[in-house]
């Protein structure tokens, strides 16, 4: 495509600052022609060497905006390949080409134990982003659920040849356990795999952190994963901190029948157990579960720029980033 100026051409520009120019040398000769019948009042003769004045400086303001667009519009397309560039490597491929990717709707499906990376699929993660209510969310979970699992299976078959290999053959057989029927089962077992990855990956302390809940102590920090974290850190683990919410009371079983951690295996009940949230639970674990090799490889980038670092300049750079 032939390169475009982002706003206007230059030769239209230049071409408007030239009506203005007329515009102005008609607006002066008439103040004029006022000042003489009237005798040429100072405030009207000092009007038109004002609109003189304008006149004249419009020209090489024009000029330094014409010589200036050029660099401005090869700076912004630079801006817009960053942009470009950082969309690419923060989102998945199931949803960095959906027009319904938006901020607002991640936060939504997020804050309801519903992650989008890397499945379900695009029309599927499409229809996520775009329902309107919790209730809609849910139905697309329970209309889809054989295609969202045959996903989560094929990330699952990938996974295989990683370090988690046992992880992900256990998680693709509770992925069969609920494709047979077997949802209690399938869901129990996804619980429990989704349990053993973030042990397996994350420090205690930070697990913590990660999927910590006030349970009634105002003063506790509650991480605000869209705020603290990486965009695709934040589209896995925030929905994992929802699926770990207090299970302790009637109260707070009955506040959402979504998927919860602690429901399924310390308060297991009747309306937990659903087709719905054993592939929301089996959503959660092959999300982290592809996420992990992101996770790695930005953890061992990191450790080699600490590595490449003096004394002084480690110092300076942990005052700079505190835990």
């Amino acid at each position: 495509m032939a390169d475009e100026p982002i706003s206007s051409p230059l030769v239209p520009v230049e071409d408007q600052v030239a009506s203005a120019r007329v515009a102005l040398g008609a607006a002066v000769a008439v103040v004029r022609a006022v000042s003489d019948a009237l005798g040429g009042g100072a405030a009207l003769s000092n009007l038109a060497e004002g609109l003189r004045w304008f006149g004249e400086s419009v020209a090489p303001l024009a000029r330094v905006v014409s010589a200036a667009l050029p660099t401005v519009k090869e700076t912004l397309a630079g801006l817009q390949e960053i942009a470009e560039s950082w969309r690419r490597r923060s989102f998945p491929p199931n949803v960095v080409d959906l027009p319904e990717l938006r901020m607002d709707a991640l936060v939504a499906l997020s804050d309801e134990g519903i992650t989008v990376w890397t499945v379900p699929r695009p029309a599927i993660a499409a229809r996520l982003l775009s329902a309107d209510s919790p209730q809609a969310r849910r139905r697309v979970l329970g209309q889809s659920w054989r295609p969202i699992l045959k996903d989560c299976a094929d990330e699952a078959a990938k996974a295989v040849a990683s370090d988690h290999v046992d992880l992900a053959r256990l998680l693709e057989q509770a992925i069969r356990a609920v494709q047979a029927g077997h949802t209690a089962a399938g869901q129990a077992l996804a619980a429990s795999v989704l349990d053993a990855l973030l042990s397996t990956t994350f420090v205690e302390s930070y697990r913590r952190d990660l999927v910590r809940h006030p349970r009634g102590n105002p003063k506790a920090k509650v991480m605000n994963h869209f705020d603290e974290l990486t965009i695709g850190e934040a589209m896995v683990l925030r929905p994992i901190w929802f699926a770990y919410r207090p299970q302790d009371t009637h109260e707070q079983r009955a506040a959402s029948s979504a998927f919860a951690r602690h429901a399924t295996a310390h308060h297991i009940h009747g309306r937990q157990v659903s087709r719905r949230n054993a592939v929301q639970a089996i959503m959660l674990g092959t999300a982290l579960l592809s996420y992990i090799p992101v996770y790695d490889a930005a953890r061992a980038e990191t450790d080699a720029f600490l590595a490449s670092l003096s004394d002084d300049e480690r110092a300076a750079y942990e005052v700079a980033t505190p835990e």
